[in-house]
């Protein structure tokens, strides 16, 4: 059997809906927690991923790069042992709309920390990038409505609950002006291994 050590923070929704799933699956994993705003940290992430991100995933002596690819490499060796159906092509849209949803959202957080006003409608990116987020979230509002998916605990709906509690956490989303979501999230609150990859933010 393969030793797997997953990389990360105890703060990226990428990281978290990983350690979800496979606990949720019983993958035995060692789980590293860095912090790259630390040069220490920050060194050996960028002498592990050339894009210099988080998660990646250790595997004996190779190496996975990104949620998706690390998710997908799992999800092949469950749907092979029969512990899993295949992602639907709805599924499938669903995971894209979520992690696009995060990487814009963790963009412009990333923008707000670094100093600038995303309040301001004078830049046409940021603009664009509200924009994005609020069309994304108005999709899976019908997604959480209309899918059968969202209706069980898997890796769609661990994604979007972990991308949602981050952005409401991080103030980049308002949960209240978004009820349909709200009350996605209130219905996996109690979810397995929610409580145990809980937000903490280093001291």
């Amino acid at each position: 059997m393969s030793n797997y050590t997953l990389v990360g923070s105890t703060t990226s929704p990428f990281v978290r809906k990983l350690r979800i799933f496979m606990h949720y699956n019983q993958i035995p994993f060692e789980f590293k927690s860095i912090n790259y705003l630390e040069a220490k940290d920050s060194e050996y992430l960028k002498s592990h991923n050339p894009l210099n991100k988080i998660p990646f995933l250790l595997i004996d002596e190779k190496i996975l790069f990104d949620s998706r690819v690390i998710y997908n490499y799992f999800s092949t060796s469950l749907i092979t042992q029969g512990r899993k159906k295949s992602d639907s092509l709805e599924d499938e849209n669903a995971t894209t709309e979520i992690d696009g949803f995060l990487e814009t959202a963790v963009n412009l957080f990333a923008l707000r920390r670094g100093g600038l006003d995303i309040e301001s409608r004078d830049n046409s990116y940021v603009v664009r990038q509200k924009e994005r987020i609020e069309l994304i979230l108005n999709a899976l509002e019908k997604w959480t409505t209309n899918s059968s998916t969202s209706k069980e605990w898997n890796y769609q709906t661990m994604s979007l609950y972990c991308a949602l509690e981050w952005a409401n956490f991080r103030e980049m989303i308002n949960l209240q002006t978004r009820p349909l979501l709200g009350e996605f999230q209130a219905r996996f609150k109690d979810s397995p291994f929610v409580e145990e990859t809980k937000i903490i933010v280093p001291v």
